[in-house]
């Protein structure tokens, strides 16, 4: 997949960063090498592959203590009916 400036922005913007121009362009081939790097991982043999450090290792799933409603949503930027309300992030069409 070949990372345009148009598609860096657009990445950019969804994490809420400002980029300079000059910035842009460091990070523009910073993050095509990245991508190409990514795409190149289907092609290592299975045999190959291993897990990251303690990512496959699970715990029990106890229950403890939890927020209200209200305690979560206390510092919430916005809210509506008891739900965090959060900018919308999919193109219309998705």
């Amino acid at each position: 997949m070949a990372v345009t400036r148009e598609t860096l922005l657009r990445v950019a913007g969804l994490a809420k960063l400002t980029l300079p121009a000059d910035e842009a362009e460091r990070l523009l081939s910073e993050f095509s090498l990245i991508v190409e790097f990514v795409e190149t991982l289907p092609d290592v043999p299975r045999s190959q592959r291993r897990t990251a450090g303690g990512a496959a290792r699970t715990r029990a799933d106890d229950v403890g203590e939890t927020l209200t409603s209200g305690q979560a949503l206390r510092n919430a930027p916005a809210q509506r009916d008891g739900f965090f309300v959060v900018p919308a992030f999919l193109p219309e069409d998705a």
